[in-house]
């Protein structure tokens, strides 16, 4: 079967999918963000996206 949609709309449909899920992406670290959890009791990915997007002026290494 033939797509109705034309390659245009297709690639809004895209783009409109990737802004939400960044939106809910944003929304979860936000979240998460309020509770300051520290990058050490986080695993995989998760712990990688904290080290590298981690505050230093909030960051205490060491802190439990």
């Amino acid at each position: 079967m033939q797509d109705p949609r034309t390659t245009s709309e297709k690639i809004l449909g895209w783009v409109a999918g990737v802004v939400v899920v960044l939106l809910l992406l944003g929304g979860l670290l936000f979240y998460f963000s309020l509770f300051d959890t520290p990058c050490e009791k986080m695993s995989g990915w998760d712990r990688v996206a904290c080290e590298e997007t981690k505050d230093e002026d909030h960051y205490q290494p060491g802190r439990n």
